[in-house]
């Protein structure tokens, strides 16, 4: 497996298993688990982990009047297209609606990323609008649950 590393984020070892003791649970499911440094608050990079192993990121950010905004990566190709992307965010989603306070989650994506696409759509979101450089999206606790 490879060291990645993204601009954005950065863990120090990506590869294999890291020590928990470095990370606080945020949320955890079955063989899944979202682990940060930090705490939840304005902006935070968040390790997608299976099996304790880190398999990609989420990049949140509090964006005020309860909104939210964050991208992901599962960042193992091998990782990808086996639901993993759409069980993180389901969890993700819920902590964020049920336990945060939070009222919308807003996301851009790019408009050839069609798997993307097709798991926004199917968890909820709806397109706000569309630029040739992204797709908008946004979602509501009424749109998800």
């Amino acid at each position: 497996m490879k060291n990645y590393r993204r601009r954005y984020f950065y863990i120090p070892r990506l590869r294999g298993e890291y020590k928990n003791k470095c990370f606080k649970m945020i949320l955890k499911n079955d063989n899944l688990a979202i682990r940060s440094e930090l705490p939840l608050n304005n902006y935070c990079p968040l390790a997608i982990e299976a099996d304790g192993i880190v398999i990609g990121d989420i990049n949140f950010h509090n964006m005020g009047n309860n909104a939210a905004q964050f991208g992901i990566e599962i960042f193992d190709e091998n990782m990808r297209n086996k639901g993993y992307g759409t069980r993180v965010l389901t969890m993700f989603i819920e902590e964020l609606f049920t336990n945060r306070g939070f009222e919308r989650i807003i996301i851009d994506v790019k408009p050839d990323n069609f798997h993307a696409k097709h798991v926004y759509e199917k968890l909820g979101f709806k397109i706000k609008r569309e630029t040739e450089e992204a797709v908008y999206y946004e979602l509501t606790p009424d749109s998800f649950f």
